[in-house]
């Protein structure tokens, strides 16, 4: 009877410690399953959240790119219209100039002819920036000599030269008499660019450039050119710097030399369009040397009609 006793006792004890053991099974089931219900809800509610937010980022990104077109084609265009009327003014001007006047006359309508050559050339530069930008400037190839090319750009900038007590030497090498086939006046506009900047930064000093022109195979020709002067050079630290858009050495420099800051970014561009590569070396007080690859097609001197 008395073990009896005491295994009823263990059975009511164990119950009991059973009926504990299930509540709490109970209680965590239940806290399990409102955890796992909150997380879910936390889940689905954070992805709802970020895909709101990435298509939001992804409408953003679209406007922002629709923004940038409109505004480079705005700019494509305004610069186009402004050019038209400022040719028809630089003409009459250049007229106006080689009619017999006085001198104080003369010096005023130089000075506006100046200046009308200078907002030609912002304008001109504006143009092309913005059509770089937007992707919409192609090359026009054609049959070209180099020779010719390079020596009718040094030749414009002769007097320019001579006017800053600058001497303006160039030099073609090309042994095989090749002629090239590709965009001779974007080639001119390089060339152009980089003997402005030149001239622009020296005095009583000395400008070189040098092309020479190299067959490769499947019919492609290298060029290189080197524009190299004696002028105020550029500190190596800001060498990174000069062909980001509207970037000049310093602001002193923009300041007194004036211009946009978009010369060598220019530069830059078209060079790549001809699938070629661009470097800068310089010491400030000394000069710089501007170094160009370019590739062109081989073309003939007497193209078929």
């Amino acid at each position: 009877a008395y073990e009896r006793e005491l295994d009823l006792a263990r059975y009511e004890k164990a119950g009991e410690l059973s009926r504990k053991t299930y509540r709490l099974l109970g209680i965590f089931s239940l806290f399990g399953t409102l955890l796992s219900m909150l997380v879910v809800f936390l889940v689905v509610k954070y992805s709802r959240k970020n895909r709101a937010y990435n298509e939001a980022l992804i409408r953003s990104r679209q406007e922002t790119e629709e923004l940038v077109k409109a505004k480079e084609l705005f700019m494509a265009n305004v610069s186009h219209e402004i050019r038209t009327p400022l040719n028809a003014i630089s003409g009459f001007i250049k007229q106006i100039r080689s009619m017999p006047l006085e001198k104080e006359l003369s010096e005023k309508i130089e000075i506006v002819d100046s200046a009308g050559d200078q907002l030609m050339r912002l304008t001109n530069d504006t143009l092309d920036f913005s059509k770089l930008q937007a992707g919409m400037l192609t090359l026009n190839n054609q049959h070209f000599d180099p020779d010719t090319e390079v020596q009718h750009v040094c030749t414009l900038f002769a007097p320019m030269a001579e006017k800053n007590g600058n001497a303006l030497m160039y030099t073609v090498e090309n042994k095989q008499n090749i002629v090239l086939f590709g965009d001779s006046q974007r080639f001119q506009q390089i060339l152009y660019n980089l003997i402005s900047n030149a001239l622009k930064f020296t005095e009583n000093g000395l400008i070189e450039v040098t092309v020479q022109v190299l067959p490769g195979e499947n019919n492609v020709a290298r060029l290189n050119l080197n524009v190299k002067d004696t002028g105020l050079g550029i500190e190596g630290s800001k060498l990174d710097k000069i062909f980001q858009d509207f970037t000049q050495e310093d602001e002193n420099t923009a300041i007194k030399y004036g211009g946009t800051g978009l010369g060598l970014s220019i530069v830059k561009k078209l060079v790549e369009l001809f699938k070629g590569s661009i470097n800068v070396e310089s010491t400030k007080g000394i000069g710089t040397l501007v170094s160009c690859k370019l590739q062109f097609q081989t073309g003939d001197r007497e193209p078929p009609v």
